[in-house]
């Protein structure tokens, strides 16, 4: 099962507008989205569901059609999101951890020659009795 939002499920026209178990039109029963975003009728996935041995756990069952987990247990997909979004918090602490160490320790402030008042004409020198141009 191929994850994508809800929103580009419907725009890539992969809706069925039949039952993925018994292939009826999903109009003529009570339907159910699953966190895969196929479309079974209620009573199909029952009886499918009712096939299981009744030791199954929650975690065990999943969509007839295309085997994703569904039930109580953390849908899959959001592993990974789940993953990348941690690597990419910590890279972000690393980055900003780097830029306040060579902040307080001025490194690249005094070689930056347009914090030079001579050499940026925006800068002005405060002199005594006023401000006066850098240049």
């Amino acid at each position: 099962c191929v994850v994508q939002s809800y929103l580009q499920w419907l725009t890539d026209c992969d809706y069925d507008t039949n039952c993925s178990l018994c292939e009826k039109p999903l109009a003529e029963a009570e339907t159910i989205r699953l966190q895969c975003l196929h479309l079974l009728h209620w009573r199909c996935l029952d009886e499918w569901a009712r096939r299981f041995p009744a030791t199954t756990a929650p975690a065990g069952y999943c969509c007839p059609y295309c085997r994703a987990k569904y039930g109580n247990s953390t849908p899959d997909h959001f592993t990974g999101y789940k993953r990348v979004l941690v690597i990419a918090v910590f890279f972000i602490l690393i980055l900003v951890t780097v830029i306040v160490v060579l902040t307080r320790a001025g490194i690249g402030a005094e070689n930056d020659p347009l914090l030079d008042p001579m050499n940026n004409p925006n800068i002005r020198v405060a002199v005594e009795g006023g401000v006066a141009d850098s240049i």
